[in-house]
């Protein structure tokens, strides 16, 4: 239920940052890290959520950088 602010011209990756992302069919809000192998780390502020390892291909396939969100309004946490 939360509303997010992103700036859609912030898709370059910097570790630890939130970004909107389009994954596949659909949306997902995820802090980024890049390995030095080109995988990409999506992990989730909630903790019942584990990290997701996307190795480069993948990632350059399915997954968009929509833009790095600024600012949220709601319960929930970033």
């Amino acid at each position: 239920g939360d509303s997010v602010l992103f700036d859609e011209g912030d898709t370059e990756i910097k570790d630890g940052k939130v970004y909107v992302l389009r994954y596949g069919d659909g949306f997902r809000i995820k802090r980024l890290s890049k390995r030095f192998d080109g995988a990409l780390i999506l992990t989730s502020d909630n903790a019942k959520y584990a990290d997701e390892v996307i190795p480069e291909e993948q990632a350059a396939q399915f997954i968009q950088v929509l833009g790095r969100v600024k600012d949220r309004s709601g319960s929930g946490g970033l």
